[in-house]
């Protein structure tokens, strides 16, 4: 490239719960290829080994680690975040758009904000608050093990008792039945991938992990969109035909934040990452030329 004018934001993309890079790939790649340097991590509340302690606040603190190294290596970024991924994501980019490292005599800076059918989370909230009831969706069900000692375990027939699932709403209290700390999509294709074409949707089903019910249930940081550095530099990509958060609810959660966001729309399932790229990618180069101020790349 001729000129640093010309180099394009790093676009940091934080997955949804369940998710990981694998499941943006093509969309990134899509980004890649238009000269946009990406940067996806799967979260550390996703299929993590302490699901008991992987929250919010640490997911948070991880993304904040991915933006701070893009930072302090001179790059303008823009934080795009999945479904869940705007809870921790929200929070992460705090203190850190360009205007306040600028002032801070520091390199690089956010420069805007994407939410992609995300939460978009004040301080305090978790992504169940945010559901109808402020209880689990129906759809959200909890990874249970049978400890050795449960009649129902034969130590004769495996070395380790074998996980099972449950709704939230009907296990019952038990001994012998003893949650994980996770949960799992029932349904899949139905919740999140609606609108996605075979082979990609079983693609996408397979390679979901299991995600810490404490990441989804503890209160997310103060976020960083409430904060005026990010006026005219928050664009939210409204998705109508969402099964895990429905349009209505998407609609309610931009109106109500107090503050202004650039909307698009698609006619798209949870996934449009999967089910649209094309369209997607549209959106994502069109925010990066309003929030760089020079008009579409």
């Amino acid at each position: 490239m001729s000129s640093l004018s010309q180099i394009l934001p790093t676009i940091l993309l934080v997955p949804g719960a369940w998710h990981s890079p694998s499941h943006y790939a093509t969309f990134l790649s899509a980004l890649t290829s238009l000269g946009y340097p990406t940067v996806c991590e799967r979260n550390p509340s996703c299929n993590s080994s302490s699901p008991h302690i992987s929250t919010t606040t640490t997911d948070a603190s991880a993304i904040r680690a991915l933006i701070l190294a893009q930072l302090d290596a001179g790059h303008e970024v823009i934080v795009a975040v999945h479904s869940y991924g705007g809870c921790p994501g929200g929070a992460a980019p705090k203190g850190l758009s360009k205007q306040e490292r600028l002032a801070a005599g520091k390199p690089g800076g956010v420069i805007g904000l994407v939410y992609i059918c995300a939460f978009v989370a004040n301080e305090g909230d978790s992504l169940i608050g945010k559901l109808p009831g402020a209880v689990p969706a129906e759809w959200m069900i909890l990874h249970v093990r049978c400890p050795r000692s449960s009649p129902s375990f034969s130590s004769s027939s495996s070395s380790s008792p074998p996980p099972f699932l449950a709704r939230a709403t009907d296990l019952i209290p038990s001994a012998h039945l003893q949650p994980d700390g996770n949960f799992f999509p029932f349904d899949p294709k139905a919740v999140f991938y609606a609108d996605v074409p075979s082979p990609l949707d079983s693609i996408a089903i397979s390679q979901l992990h299991l995600q810490s019910a404490a990441s989804v249930s503890t209160p997310s940081p103060p976020p960083a969109w409430v904060d005026r550095a990010f006026d005219g530099r928050r664009a939210y990509v409204h998705c109508t035909q969402d099964q895990a958060i429905p349009a209505v609810v998407q609609t309610m959660m931009v109106e109500g934040s107090g503050v202004e966001w650039v909307v698009r729309t698609m006619e798209s399932s949870h996934s449009p990452f999967l089910s649209d790229p094309e369209l997607l990618v549209r959106f994502v180069r069109e925010f990066a030329g309003i929030f760089r101020g020079v008009g579409a790349d």
